[in-house]
């Protein structure tokens, strides 16, 4: 174990000690330091915000170049939109760019959610950007 690892690792027992707390397992705490240590994220984008039922619309992301990522659109209906274009799992480019176009295909207007999720290697990290259906 790095030496990183492990002053992380007797911190953390030390903090649940002073605190009354149950030490977690050196497996947990191992976990936590490597989920902690991923530095990846994603920022997505909606385009044209607000959009409307029937007007094409495109959510893009920005994550680490070359990740796996799939994307999910929650209507304000609280339904999941079902078009084929959302159900593509694309690879990031060079830049950490993705994008799917879609149509919407809802009457209800409102607050939808477009929700991105990346995996590269290890490293996972998902990003949630609200938009308006009008």
């Amino acid at each position: 174990m790095s030496r990183a690892l492990t002053a992380l690792a007797v911190a953390v027992i030390a903090f649940g000690l002073l605190n009354g707390t149950a030490a977690p397992s050196l497996a947990q705490v191992k976990g936590h330091a490597r989920h902690a240590a991923s530095h990846m994220h994603v920022h997505v984008h909606v385009s044209p915000n607000p959009t409307s039922n029937g007007k094409s619309t495109t959510v893009t992301a920005t994550t680490s170049a070359g990740s796996l990522c799939t994307v999910s659109v929650v209507y304000p209906t609280g339904q999941r939109a079902t078009s084929s274009a959302l159900q593509v799992t694309t690879t990031a480019d060079s830049s950490g760019r993705v994008s799917w176009n879609w149509t919407p295909q809802t009457k209800k207007t409102g607050t939808a959610d477009a929700t991105v999720s990346c995996i590269k290697g290890q490293d996972r990290a998902s990003g949630q950007y609200h938009f308006k259906i009008t």
